[in-house]
Order: structure tokens, then sequence, then C-alpha cells
């Protein structure tokens, strides 16, 4: 009987230079961030390795329409990059304005950030971004 052997499979990021560390090293700096906004009516979701989401968990009224919760914020590691998903982009396109061009170069869709590098630069601009965005969801009453 021939013997066989089994290799180790890893997944290897679709960007060459950005290594699987690089990736989680993106996430846990996005994942540090949310949670300082994960408290009181803001909560995380998931909290999974790869999947940190906070929702806002009261009842909203929104576009029209009555919804039980809404999402805030959330980082994923995908294939190729970590994705920074605001959703507050969602509800108000205006706060695109205000956020720093670093940040909307990794802007994919409307609300989905493609982030592959742990920049302190970036960082500083999500942090941005998530602080605008807690405004605005507590000018909306939602606390």
């Amino acid at each position: 009987m021939a013997k066989t052997t089994k290799k180790a499979v890893t997944v290897k990021p679709v960007d060459a230079s950005t290594s699987e560390d690089e990736f989680q090293s993106v996430f846990n700096s996005l994942k540090k961030l949310l949670q300082r906004h994960a408290k009181g009516n803001f909560s995380a979701r998931q909290d999974e390795p790869g999947n940190y989401t906070v929702y806002y968990d009261k009842p909203v009224e929104m576009l029209n329409r009555q919804y039980p919760d809404v999402m805030f914020a959330s980082a994923v590691i995908k294939k190729g990059y970590v994705g920074f998903y605001f959703f507050p982009l969602y509800i108000a396109p205006e706060l695109n304005e205000a956020l720093a061009p670093v940040l909307l170069k990794c802007l994919k869709g409307k609300t989905c950030f493609y982030i592959k590098k742990d920049d302190p630069e970036l960082m500083k601009a999500v942090s941005e971004a998530l602080e605008s965005g807690i405004q605005f969801y507590h000018t909306k009453g939602w606390k």
C-alpha cells in the first residue's frame, strides 16, 4: 500500500505582498476600534475569529420602515483583504464627504472598505469615521 502524506493547506492572500499575519493584524486593529463603540445599546453581535460586528440593539425607524435593530460596523477577514463595513454610509451618504482620503481610496461599493495594511494613518481615519458614525446615530436618538 502506498504511503500518502497530507500537506497543510493554507489560504494565501490574493495580493502576494500581503501576508496572513498582516490581515490578522489589520483585523485586530479594526476590532479594537470597533470594541470602543460596543457599549450601552451597541453590542457585538458577532465576535468570532475573523468576524466582529457591532449592532445598535434597539428598534429604529429608518427610510420609512421599522427595523428591530441596525448594524453599525464590522470587520471581516476575506480572501484578499479585510473588509471594513460601515453601515452609517447607507443611511447618510453625506458622511462620505468627511472621510479621510486615505480611507476613501479603500472604498469598494457603498459601505465596504478593502483594507490590506495595518497602517496607523488609515486606522486613524477609520477611528474618525467610526466617531462620525456614532455621532450620526446619536443625532437619530440611537444611543
